[in-house]
This record gives C-alpha cells, structure tokens and sequence, in this order.
C-alpha cells in the first residue's frame, strides 16, 4: 500500500468544510525529513489558519481531532502530534507497518497496488534519423523513454511504445545524392551503415557552408551595421542629470556594446570556420564542384517523396542496413519498442493533413507557403514549404491523427530534447484546433555537456557516437573486473564489464533530474560510491551473498511462518523506506522524472547500509530475530531488483565481484596483495599491479579507503602481507598550505633575503593552488615581495611576523572594503533585489536566507519564483517561504519570467511589502538565453540592487562566472555560497580584484540562518590560521543559552564542575558547529587541527554524551564513587568498553580543576591558560608522536599508542597538580 496516498485520502476527508479544495491542501502531507518528528509530517495547518483567521495550532489540533473520529485512522497512525506553529506529525502504527511488509514480502508486485483508474499512454521516445549512427545525444531520451514504460506498466496502465524514427527526411535526400557522386564502393560493400554516414556527413558538411557564406555571413552583417548605429545613438545620449536616468542610459549603452561585441565574435568565429573549411583541400574541391549541393540534396528528397523509382529503390536498399545497425545498439541497451512507426509511414497521409487544415480555414497561404497562425507565437506553423514539400510538423499531425484513430490514448508523451519545446507548443495548439482533446505532454529533457560544460562532443568538434561511448564504458569497466580474481573465466569477465559499463550509462543519465544539462564523466558514472549504478548492483549482491553464506533459501523463508519484527530502530527504519518504494512510483508517473526511482532506490541502499551495521543478520541473538532481519533482507533485495529493472539496469548474483571492485576504485596498492575480512565474514583477496596514479604515496604503502556505509562494518579490519611500513597522506586544503608557509618562516630562525625568497615562494605556490587567479596571485605576491625583501622587515627582531602582518594587511586590501548594506528604501516602498547564478550555486536557498535576514531586521520581504524552467525550484521557493513565514509569488502558467518580476512588484505592494527578493533563472553554465533573460528582467524592473551567488566550491569557474555575469548586468555584490566546507578560498581571494564587486555575504551552512557578513579581515585571519574570534563571540551570543552559561560561571565560582556541567558544555558547543571548525576560529588553535585529521572528533563527542547518559545522578556528581560493577554497567548502557569509561572518568578528574580554575578569570587569561594547556600537551609524547607524524606521514604502532596514552595520562596529571599548587 502507498503510505503516503493513504494518508493524504485521509487529511482530504478531514479537511472537507474546512477548506475550499481539501485535496489540494492534502498534498503538503509530505515524509518527514528528520525521524524524530515522525514519519510523516502535514503542514497544511499554517496556509489553512491564515486563510481562516485562527491561529494555526488551533487549526491543526481541528484537523488531528477529525482524523481521530475518522474509521481505522487509529490503526493506521499513532496520535498526531502537533509542533511548532502548527505542524502535524504522524507515526504509523508497528502493527500496521508490519502488516503492509508483510503483504509485500508475499506479492510479486512487492505490494504496489495499480492505479484506481488506468489510462492508455503512447510513448514516442528514441527516434533517432536512420541514415546515420546514434549519438549521444539520443541515450536520454532512449532510456527517459523506457524507463517510464517500464514504471507506467507496473502501475497498471496500458502502454504503446512507439520509435518514430527519421526514415524519410532530408537526411536521405543527402545520403542518395552522396551516393550517386560521392561514393566508395570498396568501404559501401565493406560497411554499408558506416559509408552511407561518411556520404551524409560529406554532404552536409558542404551544404553547411555554403549556406553559411551565401545567408549567415551577410546576415551578420547587417546585424553588426545596425548594432553599430545603435551604440552611436546612445553615445550622443547627453546626461539629464537625474542620477537615476543617467545610469539606465549608461547601462544601456554597455548593453548594446556588449551585444556589438557579441555580434563581432560570432562573425570573427563564422569567418575562422570557413577559414579552416577552405583549408581543407578535399573539401575545397567540393565546394567547387558542387557549387549549390543543399539544393541538390533537397531536390533528390523530392524526387524520393514523389516515387521516383531510382530513388525509391536506393532508399528501401540502405533502409534495412540502416534499422539492423540501431537494433544492435539497442540490443545492447536492452530497450525494445511496441511499433516502429517511421515517417515514411506516413507519407501518404501528409496531404490529407493540409486539406483539412485549409477545409477549416486553419491554414492560409503566405509566401507560397502553407502556415497556421497561432495566437500567442510570432512565428507561424508551417506545414508545406512553397515547394509542396512537407515538413515534420506535417508528418507529427499525421502521427497524432494516427494514434488516436488506432490506439485511443489517454495522453501521448514526446520524450524529445529541450530544445524543440516551441515545436511542441505550436504542435499541441494546432492538434487542439483540428479538434484533438486527448493530453499531449512533450517530456523534455536537458543536452548531455561535456567537461568544459558545453555539449558533449568530440576533439574534432563532432558528435560522440553512443556505440563508441558504450564502448569505452565497457571498456573502462573490463579494465577493474580484470584485476579480480573472482572471475575465472574471459567470458565470465566480458559479462560482467558489459553490465557494470551499459548501467553506469543508463542510470547516471537517469539519476538526473530529466530537464536539466549534466556533464558526463566515466569516473563518476563508474564509481562505487555514491549514487551509481555500480553501487547499487553491489548493494543487490551484498544482501544476497547472506542468503548463500547462511544457506537460507528466500522463497522457504517467505513461505515459513517466520514472524516479521521491527524491535530495533533501524530495522523500522528501513521498513519504513521499503513503504515507500510506490510513493517513489507514483512521483515518477506525476511528473515523468524516472530520477524520483534513482533517489529512492539510494536511500534504500543508504538505509541497508545503516541496518546492517547495526543489527546482525546471521549471527542475530535469537533464531526469531535472524529470520525476521532475513525476510527484510529479501525485501530489500527484491525491492533493489525491481527498481533497476524498471530502470533497464541488470544486476549480479556474484557479490564478492561487486566488493573487488569497490576496492578497486577505493583503494591504492603498490605492490603484493590486499586481503579484507568482510562484514559478512567471507574473505576477499584481490592482487593489484600497477594501480598507482596520482598518489603521493611510498613504496610499499597501503592506503585502505571505502567509502562510509559502504562496508558497513565500523572498524573493518585489514591484514596486510609483508609490504612494508603502512604509510597515510594527508591531504590539506591549499589555503592551509598557507600558514603551512608561514609555519616554515618562523621556524628558520634569522631569515635571510634566500630564505626568505623561499618563504614567498610556497606562499605563492599555495594561492594557486587554492585556485587564486594567476593574475592576481602574482600581482599580490609582488606587493608583498616589495614590502618582505625590504631592509626594514630583514633586519627587524622578528621579521616572520612582519611579513604575516603584510600579507595579512594585503589580503584585507584584496577582498575589501565591503559595505554590508543593501541600500533598502525607506518604509512605504519597494525594494527590488534581484538574485542571479548559475545552477547548483544554492541561489534559491540564499534567497530564503536573505529574506529571513531582512524580516528579522523588521523588514517585510516578497519571494518571486521566477525560474519558470526549473518547476523544482518553484517548489523549493514556496517550501521555504512557508518555513520562514514569507509569502512567495509565483505563476506556473506563465512563460515569461519578465512578466512575472512585473507582477510581483505589483502584488508586492498589495501586500504591503517593503523588499522583493528574485529568483531568477538558473542554468548549469552561462548561455546567450540566460544572459538575455537576465538582462530583459533588468531592464524591465530596474532592480535597486542585483547580487550573484556563487559557489566558492568551484574556485576560478566563481570567478569567472561573476565577471561574465557582472559585464552583463553590472552587479552590486556577490554571495558566495558553500564557505564552510572544503572550499579552496581561491574565489574568496579572487572574485573582488578580477571583477571589481565586493564579497557582501556568505553562506557558511545549509541551515538557514547560516548567512553571515562578509569581514575581509577575519576571513585574512582565517587564512592566515590566526582565528576568527569575533565570529566565534557574535556565533555564541546568538547560539548559547545565556541562563545556563551565567550558572555554570556561579558553579565554578564555588568550585564546583560536575559530570552533568561537562555534558551541558558539550551541548552548548555543538551549537556552534563541526568541533574542527570552532577550534579554526580559536587564535592558536588550528594548529592543532591536523592532529584530529585521523579522528572523529563529532563521533567522540556522541560516544562521550553516551556514556554520560548511563550514569546515575550520583555518579555524575561524584565520578570518584564508579567502580568495577558500576563501570561495566554504564558500558553496557552506552555501548562502548569499560575501560572507554574509565579514561572518561580520569580525563575528568583532570580537566576539573582546570575549569574551576578559570573562575573570575577574562577572556585574555583563558585564553592563555588554554595555550598553556596545548603547550603541556605538545610537550607530551602524543604531541612530539604527532608532529612526526606531520612529517612523515607514518601511523603509530599500537605499542607506540599505548606509550603515548601512559604519558599522557601522566602529563595531566602533573598540570592538575600544577594548578592546584597555583
């Protein structure tokens, strides 16, 4: 049963008399992104209040009231509960849950119902034109196509899939006059498919040129002389002296240089390709000899249509050559289709078409041609070219005509690139005009790019051939199966490759949503991490390597009277996620999006993966629970199976392959062999020859890496052969390489003018790598060498820290001033601010910050969704605005984001709001269409202040984008998005010198308060490893329970620090953030950063709090009184072994005293005890241990750990002696 529709047919029964359309307000019950506020959350209270006047809570505890009074909603879910202003949160019932897996676990559907009421779709994907190979650009709509054939199918409805291939177009007209003058009969009888694509190709090469000198050449032209006149006209604008006018009147003109600009590269980029067209001497001939070839070929595509019997004959010739090369690609694919309906098909249907369209006075004649006029388009529909020949809008008229006669359909859906959306818009129109009432839906999707975020092509500039691309997958994929030693035999190897190469194609195609662009790259389609195809055949093999490892034989298991039981929390969890698998179905069939199966199908994977490392499925503590865990474990494997099924995606049944592989990608061996106990208690051993790439690694060094939840066990453990020492990298962010630098200067002693060179040297060489610009690293470097190398700083008493201080001052002058404000209008009116960026820049989640931001500061803000081409985003525009108590605009119907921007700031003042904040389109890479649509909102609404986001992750392409963005719009600030993570700060650095606009905020987070002014100098201080502790104070202000810290401080004041008082500190701290970051923004601490680089400082602090927990009050209170008993019980409680509770309790004994200590003491004095502290620290041999190991990368041996650990203990105690003689 779908959970999700359950639930919803419920709330819209509760809501009937309380809302006008109850359904549609059913829709926000949605799954509930954290556990702890249930399994399903409804949020319909707080949009339904407003609209009542009630208070939300008062509204929700309505509703819960009506679904408690409603039949078997108690057996259904526990008592709602309401949270928040107004949030519903709903628990399904064990008893339930259990019941509806365990009709799963015995349907072969896995429980997905069919739909109450199925339709009959027509499904027109692949099409591709027969004369010539697939390209790459056709695996979208390929396996788009399949996959919601497949996932329709299971739900019930009635499916035709149709390839409406390219069998009777222009293309043909080419290859036969190619064919009569051009051929080689030798390569003709040796490969027929691949000459026929040499004559077209030929062709088409010629005829492309010369239509470029004969139309495109003079047309440029002309747009180049009228661009020119109208910058002379804006140029002989005199100023008015109204400040406003004057600078519209100075943006427009940039504007029409930019265009005039943008004009000469196209002609200067037109003249080079014919340049080099004529360069080439063959093709030169051609051109010579076949002056007017395109004619040519047009007119052997008329003598085709009109029967001409050569030609006829020449076309049913290559035909099947041409259709027995496409079923071998899919073939491989593993997509077939109900009909092969062609245009050919058709032909004699296409005059009918345009009799009947002129019988109803639809189509009319203009210059020769027949058109239909269509209200709402400039351009009409043309439908026969004043040649008579016909078009492919004809021959889709025809096929709609077709469909509906033979097959009835509900809805027809073109699974066809994004880029013929205005055909299918003019296509629909006119259907519906001709009387045509069934749904016709165009499922487009986005272009395949390549690396350099353009489309995917060829060095040469052509095409990529899908057989060539399938190949190389396979290829790469065969290149890691050969290093296993599972596979025994070449056969068993090459099947293996196949499907591992064909599905990492297919599902990384699938994983994205359908309407975007994505860049294509083997390594991450081919990785055993993450969402990959490749993971998800493991994950399959994995649950079903317990099936043969346990000799269970599932389908006994199933027909057993084994009980399901969810008793631990993660055996519900994952319950819950396998419920979900026809909620997952049923989104994909509502929008077309076979990315919604891809991301479930994940977190299913993810939720085994969390499972099976914390329950024990074959050793389980009883036979019940054994069997249980294992009738999940066969849900989960049906489940996974079922879904990439749908997806055209093959699985293995061989699991320890699937486990080499991953160790393989993961994994770094020089020489000898790589054993591992698995989870599963099997063991796999794999040889590595030459499998070094990239790596700063010794000889003879391992460097064990899996990815986490991968093999879930969570200390897996290796058994290495005699290979040597066990080496590990450590690899630091490049702007940690800077104060690595400075690290270097201060520990020469007296510098002089080589050394000091040399200094300056790795201060360079770590801004590059930081993806500073080369431009701005050198001219940085040299007003600091000036200043360095001067006779003032050498021969000064500590010249290391002059030179911090200069290259500190210089990095404050490169990324400021910055002014903070975003200059808003007074009370009563608007303010516009215009948000841009590319996609995946966090642009609509920083709108949301904004807008919190400005409403805090008593401002009330309008959200506008005016990324019309990304509905997703819409969505997450309108989630965010309900989260933040903002009201969102938004027009769904509308085509046009600058028609929208103007009635958002008209709606705006309706509303009484002083800011409008909007979002504006984003695209994964600039484009003339982004630029323009940019730059017609600007024009039009006048934005008071326009900001970029950008993402700092990407380094130089931030840069880059702001300087394209700022020459098109003449930006106000840039927002630079994802500062918290591993960002290089290169951007940072850059984005400020390069493009001249000045860094205003950042976002430092995913929550949504995590937008902070940007400060140059504590982002210098950050850099230089000198801390950030005004951020650190103004952070705890904020973020720390000011009642709880003015008692702790009356606590220590008496003396007095409990095992309770530790706890709460803990909690106030991870407040702030990562333990890892806070300490960065400690002066003198990040230097002690790289000796967490091995730990899990998040996870201690959980394993600590655990085992706090386990403790009685007593024993919070008073540690001194745990015993042997006492210590093994709270163990037990919290999971971990006696002696972790032991050294908790001795650290404390230390740390005590230290803390009382700190009583009426300033921040200056804390601070120092804290140095003295790390300084008794870095004395110790764990401190010496690791500043060696800093050196040499080397791990320490368990002897050397447990002499570390000794004098530690023995350090800590001599400071607590200290302090108490202090």
């Amino acid at each position: 049963m779908n959970a999700l529709a359950e639930l919803r047919r419920r709330f819209t029964t509760a809501l009937e008399g309380l809302a006008d359309d109850p359904a549609a307000l059913a829709e926000m019950v949605l799954p509930s992104q954290d556990a702890k506020f249930g399994d399903y959350q409804a949020n319909c209270a707080m949009p339904l209040g407003k609209k009542l006047g009630k208070p939300p809570r008062d509204v929700a505890g309505e509703i819960v009231e009506r679904l408690a009074a409603h039949e078997g909603f108690a057996n259904l879910c526990e008592p709602p509960e309401i949270a928040g202003p107004g949030f519903i949160n709903l628990r399904l019932r064990d008893a339930w849950l259990t019941e509806q897996l365990k009709t799963a676990l015995a349907s072969d559907r896995l429980a997905v119902e069919p739909v109450a009421e199925p339709r009959t779709y027509v499904v027109d994907f692949s099409s591709p034109n027969v004369a010539k190979p697939m390209h790459v650009g056709h695996i979208r709509s390929t396996v788009i196509g399949d996959a919601l054939c497949s996932v329709l199918r299971l739900l019930g409805h009635q499916v035709i899939s149709d390839n409406h291939i390219g069998d009777w177009g222009t293309q043909f007209g080419m290859i036969i006059y190619g064919y009569k003058h051009l051929r080689d009969d030798a390569a003709l009888a040796a490969s027929p498919v691949a000459e026929l694509g040499r004559l077209y190709k030929l062709v088409n090469q010629v005829a492309d040129h010369q239509a470029t000198v004969a139309e495109k050449l003079p047309a440029l032209a002309e747009k180049i002389a009228a661009a020119d006149a109208k910058v002379a006209e804006l140029q002989a604008v005199e100023p008015t002296g109204d400040a406003k006018k004057d600078k519209q009147a100075a943006k427009k003109l940039r504007q029409a240089e930019g265009a005039l600009a943008d004009l000469k590269k196209e002609l200067a980029a037109t003249e080079a390709k014919v340049a080099d067209f004529l360069a080439d001497e063959r093709l030169a001939t051609l051109n010579e000899e076949h002056p007017r070839i395109g004619a040519a070929a047009l007119a052997e595509t008329a003598k085709l249509h009109s029967g001409d019997e050569e030609n006829v004959a020449l076309w049913e010739r290559f035909l099947p050559a041409c259709l027995a090369e496409l079923q071998l690609t899919y073939d491989r694919l593993g997509v077939s289709f109900d009909h092969t309906l062609g245009e050919s098909f058709y032909h004699d249907r296409l005059a009918g078409v345009v009799d009947t369209l002129k019988a109803r006075g639809l189509a009319r004649e203009s210059d020769g041609a027949q058109c239909v006029f269509l209200e709402g388009h400039d351009a009409p529909f043309i439908v026969q070219k004043k040649d008579g020949a016909f078009l492919y809008s004809t021959t889709d008229l025809a096929t709609i005509d077709y469909r509906r006669a033979e097959w009835s359909p509900d809805a027809v859906l073109y699974v066809v690139d994004h880029r013929q959306s205005l055909h299918f818009e003019q296509l629909f129109a006119t259907a519906k005009l001709m009387g045509y009432d069934g749904e016709l839906t165009h499922v487009a999707f986005g272009t395949v790019l390549g690396e350099d975020g353009k489309p995917y092509k060829t060095r040469s500039g052509s095409a990529v051939g899908l057989m060539g691309l399938l190949d190389e997958a396979v290829e790469r994929a065969g290149a890691i199966a050969a290093k296993s030693q599972v596979l025994e035999t070449d056969a068993e190897r090459a099947e293996v490759a196949e499907r591992i190469g064909i599905g990492a194609i297919k599902y990384a195609d699938l994983a994205h949503n359908r309407t975007s662009d994505y860049v294509f790259s083997y390594d991450k389609m081919l990785a055993m991490q993450g969402n990959t195809a490749a993971y998800m055949q493991y994950s399959v093999a994995r649950v079903k390597s317990l099936f043969a490892k346990g000799d269970v034989d599932p389908s006994d298991l199933r027909s057993s009277d084994a009980q399901l039981r969810l008793d631990h929390a993660a055996e519900r969890a994952l319950g819950i996620e396998l419920l979900r698998f026809s909620e997952a179905l049923g989104r994909v069939a509502a929008e077309y999006k076979p990315n919604h199966l891809t991301a479930y199908l994940f977190d299913l994977a993810q939720r085994f993966a969390e499972f099976f490392e914390q329950c024990s499925v074959l050793k389980a503590d009883d036979a019940q629970a054994k069997a249980s865990r294992l009738l999940l474990c066969d849900l989960v494997a049906r489940t996974l199976e079922t879904g990439l099924g749908l997806l055209g995606i093959r699985t293995f049944v061989i699991a320890l392959l699937l486990a080499a592989l991953a160790v393989a990608a993961t994994s770094v061996i020089s020489k000898g062999r790589y054993v591992e106990q698995l989870p599963d208690g099997g063991t796999l051993t794999i040889r590595f020859h030459d499998l070094l790439s990239n790596c700063e690694v010794p000889d003879a060094a391992i460097v064990p890496f899996v990815p986490s939840g991968f093999l879930p066990a969570p200390r897996r453990r290796f058994a290495r052969l005699p290979v040597g020492p066990v080496h590990c990298v450590i690899r630091r962010p490049p702007l940690e390489n800077l104060g690595a630098a400075f690290k270097t200067l201060r520990g020469q002693g007296k510098l002089t003018e080589a050394n000091m060179r040399d200094g300056l040297k790795l201060v360079e060489k770590s801004l590059l790598e930081a993806d500073v610009s080369y431009e701005v690293a050198r001219s940085f470097m040299k007003r600091v060498s000036e200043q360095a190398l001067g006779e003032k700083v050498l021969k000064s008493l500590r010249p290391s820290e002059q030179v911090i201080g200069i290259v500190y001052q210089e990095l404050v002058n490169l990324m400021g001033p910055v002014d903070h404000s975003l200059h808003l209008k007074g009370k009563g009116d608007v303010t516009v601010l215009m948000m841009c960026g590319l996609q995946g820049s966090g642009k609509t989640t920083t709108c949301g910050k904004l807008g919190r931001m400005l409403k805090a500061n008593g401002r009330k803000p309008l959200l506008v969704a005016a990324d019309l081409q990304r509905p997703a985003a819409i969505d997450q525009l309108h989630v965010l605005g309900e989260q933040l108590d903002i009201p969102v605009f938004s027009d769904r119907e509308s085509q046009d984001p600058v028609k929208v921007t103007a009635n958002a700031v008209e709606r705006a003042k309706k509303l009484e709001a002083d800011v409008v904040i909007l979002d504006t389109a984003g695209r994964l890479h600039i484009d003339d269409e982004l630029m323009g649509q940019l730059k017609r909102i600007d024009n039009r609404c006048s934005p008071d202040q326009v900001y970029l986001v950008v993402d700092g992750m990407t380094g130089q392409d931030a840069v880059n984008s702001a300087k394209a963005f700022n020459d098109a719009l003449e930006l106000d600030g840039v927002i630079m998005t994802k500062l918290d993570g591993d960002a290089r700060g290169g951007a940072a650095i850059s984005v400020k010198e390069v493009t001249g606009v000045p860094l205003k905020f950042m976002g430092t987070g995913e929550h949504l308060e995590n937008l902070e002014p940007f400060h140059p100098e504590r982002m210098a201080g950050r850099i230089l490893g000198q801390g950030d502790m005004m951020s650190l104070v103004e952070k705890a202000q904020s973020e720390f329970d000011q009642e709880e810290a003015k008692r702790l401080e009356e606590q220590l004041a008496k003396g007095e620090f409990t095992l309770d008082d530790f706890l709460k500190q803990m909690q106030q701290i991870k407040r702030l953030g990562p333990l890892k970051k806070v300490m960065g923004m400690i002066p003198g601490m990040g230097s002690m950063l790289g000796d967490l680089d091995d730990l899990d400082a998040e996870g201690d602090l959980k394993r600590l709090q655990g085992i706090i927990h386990s403790m009685t009050p007593e024993e919070r209170r008073k540690p001194k009184v745990i015993d042997q008993s006492r210590r093994k019980r709270i163990a037990a409680g919290s999971g971990v072994e006696p002696h972790e509770v032991n050294e908790l309790v001795k650290q404390f004994d230390t740390i005590a005293p230290i803390m009382t200590s700190m009583a009426g003491k300033g921040a200056g004095d804390r601070m120092k005890m804290m140095r003295e502290v790390q300084a008794q620290m870095a004395g110790s041999p764990t401190g010496q241990l690791n500043r060696k190991k800093q050196g040499t990368g080397k791990r320490l041996t368990s002897k050397d750990r447990a002499k570390a650990q000794k004098d530690r203990q023995k350090r800590l105690k001599q400071l607590k002696k200290q302090k108490k003689g202090g």
